[in-house]
């Protein structure tokens, strides 16, 4: 998994627009071509990448919350009261 904001839409002109010196960005080599349409169009982009960062991140507390919520079931499930902890972790693991 890289960085969730390769998958913006228009995040490659917005990081050439912004950083003018760049020379390679994901590998790819930035060409003059590209760095003129990318300086044009990068202003206008900044509002876009932002309100898909706030989406994303939206999106990931979401997840967050499903997956406590999981793990809270499984704790339930697989957590003898009557047991320490370090035991439980063994009746845990030798379960799975």
């Amino acid at each position: 998994m890289g960085n969730p904001c390769c998958a913006y839409d228009g995040y490659r002109d917005f990081v050439v627009g912004t950083l003018p010196g760049l020379a390679l960005l994901d590998g790819a080599e930035v060409s003059q071509a590209e760095r003129i349409v990318a300086k044009q169009v990068a202003p206008g982009l900044r509002s876009r990448i932002v309100a898909q960062q706030g989406e994303y991140l939206r999106r990931r507390e979401e997840e967050r919350g499903r997956v406590t919520g999981e793990i809270e079931e499984n704790r339930k499930e697989y957590e003898d009261p009557s047991l320490e902890e370090a035991d439980n972790r063994r009746k845990f693991y030798k379960v799975r």
